[in-house]
């Protein structure tokens, strides 16, 4: 690779680093306002799950288990808060 593009390579990296940054940021201001909308805190656990913000998608998936869902709603965000937990410990 050129060192031209190594540095844009580098530099999309980073503004794509902001970005995702400023995604969770907005999401968990919006759980915050608005912590009983269910697509909300969804929505940051999903950023913060794709993102790899391990300990932040936990939290939002656990408070989504306090919401009325259906049982294999239920089980499937348990099993992926399973999967997180083992990744983030090992």
């Amino acid at each position: 690779m050129s060192t031209k593009a190594s540095i844009q390579l580098q530099e999309a990296s980073s503004k794509y680093q902001a970005a995702a940054s400023q995604a969770i940021a907005t999401y968990k201001q919006i759980v915050k306002l608005r912590p009983d909308d269910q697509q909300a805190v969804f929505s940051l656990a999903q950023a913060a799950d794709t993102l790899r913000q391990t300990p932040v998608a936990i939290s939002a998936y656990k408070r989504l288990l306090k919401f009325k869902l259906d049982p294999t709603t239920a089980a499937q965000i348990r099993a992926r808060i399973k999967t997180l937990q083992g990744s983030a410990g090992g």
